[in-house]
């Protein structure tokens, strides 16, 4: 019987990170040879792109330590009374991560992303982390509740305020 090869391997990851730092390390020398400024719309949407592949490249990375995530709990296709189902996305699984310096220069940016890829343990065991906990695609927000419920109970206060003289 044959064994199944896993799908993400560590010297694809590596692969990954090597060309990431390249490509980081363009970014920095074109920052510092022109003396950008980040005032530029393409710079910061280069920027923001960049660490949108980084924060990838590390949830890859805990991937292929650990193998593929399992999903929470399924929900029920209609939500509970006062609840409705939202799709989740990767975004707030990111955010938390903290590897974008938002509101720092440019240079710090990128040199925030280079140390992250250059010493990856911090993230890679927060992403960890979350896999053992399971990924949720799917949560519940409240909402507002049914207008029945609503008017019946107005007209139940309206009642106990009524004049009796």
């Amino acid at each position: 019987m044959t064994q199944v090869q896993p799908i993400i391997t560590t010297s694809s990851v590596e692969a990954y990170v090597a060309s990431a730092l390249r490509v980081l390390s363009w970014l920095f020398g074109t920052i510092l040879r022109l003396n950008l400024t980040g005032r530029s719309v393409r710079l910061r949407h280069l920027l923001s792109r960049a660490e949108r592949a980084v924060e990838s490249i590390l949830f890859v990375k805990a991937v292929a330590i650990h193998g593929l995530p399992t999903l929470r709990r399924r929900y029920p296709g209609s939500a509970p009374c006062g609840f409705r189902r939202v799709a989740r996305s990767g975004a707030s699984l990111f955010r938390s991560v903290k590897i974008r310096a938002r509101k720092a220069s440019v240079l710090t940016r990128v040199l925030a992303l280079i140390d992250a890829l250059t010493s990856p343990e911090r993230a890679v065991a927060y992403f960890l982390k979350q896999i053992r906990k399971g990924l949720r695609l799917f949560g519940l927000v409240a909402a507002e509740p049914p207008a029945a419920v609503l008017t019946h109970s107005a007209g139940r206060v309206a009642c106990g305020f009524r004049d009796s003289s």
